[in-house]
């Protein structure tokens, strides 16, 4: 017999909130003795890093001048300066006549000040000391490194043994979801004892040691796995955004297929130089490639994200080593943080190490401290939420009741129903929106109704403000019309239905290129589109008379694609002709009160009629007025001059050539003003 059981929403809601409670309670009691360690290490290694990156490369570029005069004064030396130990150790001799080096022993003296740190040390390869910040310690004195750590260059040296024979790998689904929360486990191409054999052979080591410091290394080399990960997806997120501007025309295809093969490389478990190299590659070559449809800016952007990327990868970060040092008769554990001094940041220019001895003590008691009382803070947690939820479900399910009844009123037609939830929670805040879409709804309705009256949606919102009221308003606007060259005879060997089903499929892709440019169409009579910019919105004179010119540019644009359509569909290709016009116009609502247009009207409205008559088809023709507004954002063919009815003089007229790069940023700029 099968048993089926109901629950009320309240009771769902407590079941399942207090499941999640338990879940992250359990969650949290055994992630905190794990995340102390690593919290304190990531501490640490954060302030042990942002002090060697200062003192390193001060110290980077003190050893650069240096070897810089000698290169200059024996340019033989530049190959072999860095392998020569007698060379590096006149370098390092003619440290102290430097002024520079003053200002760093200072530096080092200061060191100590910082929170936690107990000294600090600059030596050479050979670990003789450079600067160090106890001034008993001379300069270079052999520096014994505490027991139980190892020299910086060992652990440089098996780290680039390991990142040798990393093995890199696609990875499924299920374990890119879970990456982050699996044990860390590095995997390589070989067996780890012919690694361990190697690093044997070539820091000349014993196995026990060699084994300490392959686990010192590991650690390290995750870690900055871990993070070229982490960087790689903010990278491609930051890509993503550029492209999704370039989402029209062939190019929107290319790129969004060369972003995909680039987003490949996060189906990889390690990211390595030499998996991602070939993709960035790819990406620039078609950067490159399509360079005369992407801006520059984005160009130069995208080139410098991926430079930057670069850059702040695939390098070393310091290494840490835990010693114990007796003090006072008293055992303290320390943190021995150790950074390569490289010049200009190359490793083939390895000339010295940075040591930092800090203590764990104060910051281990805070993580400590935390730690326990985020886990009394989970059982009191508990015990509260589980009262609440109590309440709250009960709440919850009184407030959902009203909002279902109320949408049930809603669904028969009711406009003026309103769901009265008095809290000021999440069931407030859906009863509070339900509330205003309701409202929206009925707003919808009334807008329907003057819909019925006027053309452009921008007309109806502005009667909506001021109210339908007869009369005018004198207005600078400019006027587009666009009119098909021979509809009359086309139109008499068409099947009117034909005929009606071509010309609204023109209308339609007219009208959408109108809306892009923010104009409003006044009306349509027969195959002719009367737009208007300027009223009843305006963006500024100049502004409207570009946006129309713009608009006009991509209708003769638009339909050679429409004509390759027809051509293929047989149907007969209707071309347009185009005029424009700006001046000083009457707009507002005209008729009667139950029944009006508004629209504008005038001598300009009649000239830009008179340029559309004149213009042959797929040009677009401008008058002088509206050239002289926007002569800088477009190269134009000036024309014939022509007489037109109702003019005593003739009119000087420009056929529209192309709108140049100023004119497509002053575009972007006025649209992008709109959607704020």
């Amino acid at each position: 017999m099968e048993v089926k059981i109901k629950l009320s929403l309240g009771k769902k809601i407590f079941l399942s909130v207090l499941s999640i409670i338990v879940i992250m309670v359990a969650i949290i009691y055994s992630s905190t003795t794990r995340s102390t360690s690593e919290g304190l290490e990531n501490e640490m290694k954060v302030r042990g890093g942002s002090i060697s990156k200062n003192v390193s490369s001060s110290l980077s570029t003190i050893l650069s001048s240096i070897i810089a005069e000698k290169i200059a004064k024996n340019p033989k030396l530049a190959n072999e300066i860095f392998k020569s130990p007698e060379t590096m150790s006149s370098i390092f001799s003619e440290l102290q006549i430097k002024e520079e080096y003053i200002n760093l022993i200072e530096t080092f003296a200061d060191i100590p000040r910082t929170e936690d740190i107990i000294w600090a040390s600059a030596v050479d390869l050979d670990n003789k000391v450079l600067a160090h910040s106890s001034p008993e310690i001379s300069f270079m004195e052999k520096l014994n490194l505490p027991e139980g750590t190892f020299p910086n260059k060992y652990l440089v040296e098996t780290y680039k043994i390991l990142l040798k024979y990393i093995k890199v790998r696609e990875i499924g689904v299920f374990e890119k979801i879970f990456i982050g929360f699996l044990p860390y486990e590095l995997e390589f191409k070989v067996p780890e004892k012919k690694i361990l054999q190697e690093i044997m052979q070539t820091l000349q080591i014993e196995e026990k040691i060699a084994k300490k410091i392959i686990n010192i290394t590991k650690k390290n080399l995750h870690d900055n796995l871990n993070n070229n990960y982490e960087k790689l997806k903010l990278l491609y997120w930051e890509i993503k955004n550029i492209q999704r501007k370039y989402n029209k025309g062939e190019l929107s295809n290319k790129f969004r297929e060369s972003l995909s093969r680039f987003v490949k490389v996060l189906d990889y478990n390690y990211i390595t130089y030499e998996v991602i190299e070939p993709f960035f590659k790819e990406l620039k070559k078609f950067l490159d490639e399509n360079k005369s449809f992407i801006s520059k800016e984005d160009y130069n952007y995208i080139t410098l994200l991926v430079e930057q990327f670069i850059k702040s990868s695939f390098g070393i970060t310091g290494f840490l080593q835990y010693y114990t040092e007796n003090k006072g008769g008293k055992k303290h554990k320390r943190l021995l943080f150790s950074y390569p001094v490289l010049i200009k940041e190359d490793f083939n220019k390895y000339v010295a190490d940075l040591y930092i001895g800090m203590s764990v003590d104060s910051i281990e008691k805070t993580i400590i401290t935390v730690e326990r009382q985020v886990q009394i803070g989970a059982l009191i947690a508990i015990i509260i939420a589980v009262l609440l939820v109590i309440f709250l479900s009960t709440r919850i399910s009184k407030g959902a009741r009203i909002i279902t009844n109320a949408m049930g009123e809603l669904s028969k037609g009711n406009l003026s129903v309103k769901a009265v939830v008095k809290s000021n929670d999440e069931i407030g805040f859906i009863a509070k929106n339900f509330n205003n879409m309701v409202e929206q709804i009925a707003e919808k309705e009334k807008m329907r109704d003057i819909m019925n009256k006027v053309v452009s949606e921008e007309i109806a919102k502005e009667l909506m403000k001021k109210g339908i009221e007869l009369g005018g308003e004198m207005r600078f606007t400019t006027m587009l019309f666009s009119d098909i060259r021979g509809f009359t005879s086309t139109s008499e060997n068409m099947d009117p239905r034909d005929l009606i089903s071509i010309l609204n499929e023109y209308m339609t892709e007219m009208v959408d290129v109108v809306k892009k440019y923010k104009g409003v169409v006044d009306k349509f009579v027969g195959d002719e589109i009367m737009v208007v910019y300027g009223a009843p919105i305006s963006f500024g004179k100049t502004e409207d008379a570009l946006l129309a010119v713009a608009t006009a540019y991509e209708m003769i644009q638009k339909m050679d694609s429409i004509h390759k359509k027809w051509q293929e569909e047989g149907k007969p290709l209707l071309t347009p002709g185009i005029g424009i016009n700006s001046g000083n116009v009457v707009a507002g609502n005209m008729g009667s009160k139950d029944r009006l247009s508004y629209t504008v009207i005038g001598d300009a409205v009649n000239t830009a009629a008179r340029l559309c008559g004149a213009a042959p088809g797929k040009t677009c023709i401008i008058s002088e007025n509206t050239y002289q507004l926007i002569k800088e954002f477009i190269e134009v063919e000036e024309k014939e001059p022509i007489k037109v009815k109702g003019k005593s003089e003739v009119l000087k007229i420009y056929r529209v050539v192309s709108i140049n790069d100023y004119g497509y940023s002053k575009i972007k700029e006025i649209l992008s003003s709109t959607l704020q």
